[in-house]
């Protein structure tokens, strides 16, 4: 029985990738670049000026995740004021409940 065939074409043998040559010139100088010498005080200015980016871009970072934490915050109070108000009610009725028992036991103990 014959295989069957394959639906792609045959293709012809692969030949190596031309390379450039070692010697050609390919637009810079073989010389490696002349290190400028630079001064300590111009060091520690560029370490400070990138901690001060990096502080900056926290702070930008902390500030921006508070003002999407209160809005989030905004929204599902609205939702709930207007969906759920006597959860609300009764959540307030009992935080005044607990405030004041903490309150009764403190001031007992502080007579």
């Amino acid at each position: 029985m014959a295989e069957p065939l394959s639906s792609l074409p045959v293709s012809p043998p692969a030949e190596p990738i031309p390379w450039p040559d070692q010697t050609q010139h390919i637009g810079f100088s073989p010389e490696p670049p002349v290190k400028t010498k630079i001064k300590s005080s111009q060091r520690l200015n560029d370490a400070v000026k990138r901690a001060l980016n990096r502080v900056g871009r926290s702070w930008a970072d902390a500030e921006r995740g508070r003002t999407q934490l209160v809005s989030r915050a905004r929204k599902q109070l609205t939702y709930l004021l207007r969906e759920r108000p006597l959860d609300i009610v009764a959540a307030v009725a009992l935080a005044g409940f607990l405030l004041g028992a903490a309150l009764r036991l403190w001031r007992s103990h502080h007579d």
